[in-house]
This record gives C-alpha cells, sequence and structure tokens, in this order.
C-alpha cells in the first residue's frame, strides 16, 4: 500500500471532524497516488523490456557474431562474407557411437552439456567464436568475429585445454551402466584437428537461420580432426607453419604424410605443446615479417631427397652443407638446428631446435609444397616423428 494511502487513511479517521479532509482532497490525493503508481509500473516495465531486450542481444551475439547480429536486428540482408585467413577446428568424442547406442539419450544429452560447458568456457577465455555442435562434434573458428594476430595460437591452447578438460568429464557421474567391454565407462576422450586458410560466411535460412562457414578449409579441419587419434590435436602443415611463426616456442612432432580422403597426400604435424596466448598480442606486421623469404632456391635439386645441416655459434659465423654447396652465413642468433628436406616438393622444417638466445630463427632455404606454398619457420624442439 503506497505510503500515501496510509497517510490518507489515518486523517480521515482523525477524532476531531474539522481535522479530516474535504472529498475534494481525497480526491486530489488518490489521483496524485494513481499517477504515482501508473508511472512506476511503466518504468518496471520499460526496465523489464531493456532487460530481455540485452538477454536477447547477448543470446544473438552467442548465437552469431556481433557485426551479423546487428544487420539481422535490422531486418537487413546478410551478405556472405570472405575471410581471407582464419583458424578452424573440429573436435569429437572417441568411441562415441558405442557410447550412445547404450546409454539413455537424456544420459547422452546430460554428457554432452557438461563437456560442451567446459569448451564454452575455454571458447570464451581464448575469444573464440563457436559456430555450432553437430552431436559430440565441436567446431570453433578464430580471426573471424574480430582481428587477431596469434589466431592459431589462441585455438591450438585451446584443443590442449579442451582435451584435458573431456579427461575430466564422467561420462556417468557416479557411476552406472557399465561399457560394452564391462568396464566403467570411465572419462571422455576426444580428438581435435585444425586447419588454416580462406573460408566464406553467411547465414543460411530464414526460418531457423544458421551462421555457417563454406570452403575447403572448413572440410581440410574436418579431415584433420578425422584423421587424428584420441587424445590428440592434428594439425595441418598451413595451421602448423601459421602456429609457429605466432609462437616459436610450440612444441610439434612431425606425423608425416598422411592420405586424406579428398585431398592426397599431406604433411601433417602433432601438437604436443604451446603457450598460452599474451595479453599483448603479436602486432599484424610482425606476424607477416616472419617466413616472408624467397623460394628461388626450391627449384634446384630436381626433386631428390637430401638432408642440409645447419649450426651456428653463438653470436658468431653459420655454415651450411647440402645439396653440393656450402655457404657461409652471419647470423646474430643463439641456436643449432639440423635442417630436413625430404623432397622437393615439401615445406623444409627445421628439426631440433635448441633456442639459447632469441626465441625464433627463419629457414633461408624453403621448398614449395603443394598442399600450402608458404613457408614454415623453426620452433624450439619441434621434433621428427620416427
Amino acid at each position: 500500500v503506497p505510503s500515501a494511502i496510509v497517510d490518507l487513511m489515518e486523517v480521515c479517521w482523525h477524532q476531531d471532524p474539522l481535522e479530516r479532509p474535504s472529498f475534494d482532497d481525497i480526491i486530489v490525493t488518490l489521483e496524485m497516488v494513481e499517477c504515482e503508481v501508473t508511472e512506476a509500473a511503466e518504468a518496471a516495465a520499460e526496465r523489464e523490456r531493456q532487460k530481455l531486450g540485452q538477454q536477447d542481444r547477448q543470446l544473438l551475439e552467442q548465437i552469431l557474431p556481433p557485426h551479423i547480429a546487428g544487420l539481422l536486428k535490422e531486418g537487413k540482408e546478410v551478405p556472405p562474407e570472405q575471410h581471407e585467413l582464419v583458424t578452424v577446428l573440429f573436435t569429437d568424442i572417441v568411441g562415441f557411437t558405442d557410447i550412445s547406442s547404450t546409454l539413455q539419450p537424456a544420459q547422452v544429452m546430460n554428457m554432452l552439456n557438461r563437456l560442451y560447458n567446459e569448451f564454452d568456457a575455454l571458447s570464451a577465455e581464448y575469444d573464440l567464436f563457436k559456430v555450432e555442435t553437430i552431436g559430440d562434434a565441436y567446431m570453433a573458428v578464430a580471426n573471424l568475429h574480430k582481428k587477431q594476430p596469434d589466431h592459431t595460437l589462441r585455438m591450438a591452447r585451446f584443443a590442449l585445454d579442451a582435451i584435458a578438460a573431456a579427461q575430466r568429464v564422467e561420462v556417468l557421474p557416479g557411476g552406472g551402466s557399465l561399457a560394452p567391454d564391462g568396464k566403467e565407462w570411465g572419462t571422455l576422450r576426444i580428438r581435435a584437428g585444425i586447419h588454416c586458410g580462406p573460408v566464406v560466411a553467411s547465414v543460411v535460412g530464414k526460418l531457423n537461420p544458421r551462421y555457417c562457414l563454406f570452403g575447403d578449409t572448413v572440410n581440410t579441419a574436418s579431415r584433420m580432426e578425422s584423421n587424428s587419434v584420441a587424445l590428440r590435436a592434428h594439425l595441418s602443415l598451413t595451421a602448423a607453419s601459421n602456429l609457429v611463426r605466432q609462437a616459436p616456442s610450440a612444441k610439434l612432432e612431425k606425423r608425416g604424410k598422411v592420405e586424406i580422403k579428398g585431398k592426397g597426400s599431406m604433411t601433417t604435424f602433432w601438437l604436443l605443446d604451446c603457450p598460452k596466448p599474451s595479453v599483448r598480442t603479436i602486432s599484424e606486421g610482425a606476424v607477416e615479417g616472419i617466413g616472408a623469404h624467397s623460394d628461388d632456391e626450391s627449384a634446384e635439386g630436381g626433386g631428390s631427397s637430401r638432408v642440409e645441416k645447419f649450426s651456428v655459434a653463438p653470436g658468431g659465423n653459420s655454415t651450411r652443407q647440402g645439396g653440393g654447396t656450402d655457404r657461409t652465413i652471419t647470423q646474430q642468433l643463439d641456436y643449432s638446428v639440423v635442417l630436413s628436406v625430404e623432397s622437393e616438393t615439401e615445406d623444409a622444417v627445421l628439426l631440433g631446435l635448441t633456442p639459447r638466445g632469441q626465441a625464433a630463427a627463419v629457414a633461408d632455404a624453403v621448398v614449395e609444397d603443394l598442399e600450402a606454398p608458404i613457408p614454415i619457420i623453426s620452433t624450439a624442439d619441434l621434433v621428427e616423428d620416427v
């Protein structure tokens, strides 16, 4: 009850009739109270509308990039957008077919919800854009909703953390039914695949519009995931190249040539470790500047295999041997490497780099790869797969 009504009632009940208000005074007071109550109700309704509108905007921006959400809210059409370089990731659950065929649908949904809550938290931490989930597949992209010069590093770190997070998610919390092999289900294991390249992004459909990515980059990232194994992140040569540009201390293991459906033979890598993205990200110029060297020498050799050794003394001269020619190169770096080139159609990969001063070095002879004609630069402890 408004306080003005309480005061009015007390005055109307006054023992002295002369102190009681007239009917005109009562009507004026009631009209004032009515106006105040109406204004308060309208203000509360407006606050609720704003709150709901903010929730709608937040929900829309979780499903779509902010600028796309803005266009849709204004009733405008969303034109297809070309993005020249993004990093795309896919993950899926190893053994999901057995899990989904054994558990009840509600149990599977609960398991996926707990897993994707972990992934969504990591996606927010590394500022990635979650594209969609399809069953047990999780798809995310970096350098699409905003400029992120360290986009491959963000995605690589996400992949490692997602693999670790999945191992903390129980298939059935508190136990329950057994797996087909008679053992407890335990925790989840996932595999991941990462590739970099151009994509086209657009909103498809009107009844239930979906934000989709199109292009060979998406297909290749999916192939990296499907050819991965449990608890591993599988990178294409392009993704590995971008990663070591953005994080020279990243650790990769060369898997070698892998037959990829629809792609042929591709050189791929296992991700072993990489640092967390720095608060101060790499500048665009720094990213583009690293690895910008000539491949004029790639025509030499006629396709024969060779191994080149490249060693550098601290702050001194370096001698390169191999390919029938010795050359002396002056370097102001402090490291020693072995440069292995398996064939004339494969990018050079620096193996066994042990930095003691500068964080990275750039290979000065790169052989063009049919898959990705961009050079891969050195990284600490890049180990060849045996």
